[in-house]
């Protein structure tokens, strides 16, 4: 018999003891719950497992932090349902440079969408969420729910977000049309409260005061194998279609920490140095976007020096890791190596 797996309140209250659990959200956790669990109690007041969730809420009533805690629920319970996140306005800029490609890594798997329709105060509309790419002018929000709807609809993957707005203000503002289609995608859940930022005792991905060495969680033989064996699926798909995965970028350390070591420190500065060129070439020629101007010369103002931006510098960093494993699957496979690391049973 198999131990019974903690319901989501319980998971909380011994993971995230600091998180308040109260009257304004133990219903809606205990909803949430059921739907990771797949429990068919879930199934009731015209709510569905194979539906994602959109969560409405005051500012500070603590819908992304709740949704960040499902979805370490998901990954705890080993869910085909995990997802990824995105704050929605983010794409705009994205758009500006990129067009209609901005989107492209949004048509596949469970997505979580933070901050739709994020309305401006005065204006009464979502501002940041309006974009232009040579005369083509959109608002971010009705595209990602029309893409995510179109994929939805094909092969079942769920969307989710989180929103200040009512629903009369989401139909208002996306339109009919993108607003029944959000409707079709999720379940609806409205969190009323004050803003809980006053009182919570605030969380950080870290804190750079510290300056003691942090020592790191225990990893069980069970997860090594795990990543193993999802590098070797990893290399299997580049194989056959040339293609790195999405998370190729964040689980580059794997390789050495697990004793094959993707590329040299000094291999690594000469693909860096590539990666800056080619990329000191595209801002260079790419002043035609107006709606990118601002960022472009800002970009070849740091380009003709040698100081970057955090935002640029990591994008030149995952570049040059997602090119160092495509060099190194490249290795392997003229070495006509079938795995990169032999998983005995």
């Amino acid at each position: 018999m198999q131990p019974q797996l903690p319901d989501f309140r319980s998971f909380l209250c011994e993971q995230h003891r600091d998180y308040v659990i109260d009257e304004n959200n133990e219903n809606i956790i205990h909803q949430l719950g059921l739907w990771a669990l797949r429990s068919p109690e879930f199934e009731t007041q015209g709510r569905y497992l194979s539906k994602g969730i959109l969560l409405i809420g005051n500012v500070g009533s603590g819908k992304t932090e709740l949704m960040r805690m499902l979805r370490m629920y998901l990954a705890y319970l080993k869910s085909p349902y995990a997802y990824k996140m995105q704050v929605v306005w983010k794409f705009a800029e994205l758009f500006s440079e990129r067009g209609y490609a901005c989107f492209q890594n949004q048509t596949e798997g469970d997505m979580y969408y933070d901050e739709l329709c994020l309305t401006d105060e005065r204006a009464g509309i979502p501002v940041k969420e309006y974009a232009s790419y040579y005369g083509t002018k959109i608002l971010i929000g009705t595209e990602l729910v029309m893409s995510r709807y179109n994929l939805f609809k094909q092969t079942a993957y769920q969307s989710h977000f989180t929103t200040n707005e009512t629903p009369e203000a989401l139909q208002r503002i996306y339109g009919e049309r993108v607003y029944s289609r959000l409707t079709e995608m999720c379940n609806f859940f409205t969190m009323i409260n004050r803003d809980r930022r006053e009182t919570i005792n605030p969380t950080f991905h870290a804190d750079l005061h510290q300056t003691q060495t942090v020592k790191p969680r225990p990893v069980s033989e069970e997860e090594v194998l795990e990543n193993k064996k999802r590098l070797n699926a990893d290399y299997q798909a580049y194989l056959q279609d040339g293609r790195l995965s999405e998370l190729a970028s964040i689980d580059f350390p794997l390789f050495a920490l697990y004793g094959r070591p993707v590329a040299t420190e000094d291999q690594m500065q000469e693909i860096m140095q590539r990666i800056r060129e080619t990329r000191k070439e595209q801002v260079m020629t790419n002043a035609e976007d107006v709606g990118s101007a601002l960022r472009v010369m800002t970009l070849r103002k740091q380009y003709s020096g040698s100081v970057l931006d955090k935002e640029e510098k990591d994008f030149v960093w995952e570049r040059t890791r997602q090119e160092a494993i495509r060099l190194f699957f490249e290795r392997l496979k003229s070495a006509g190596e079938k795995e990169v690391f032999p998983i005995t049973n």
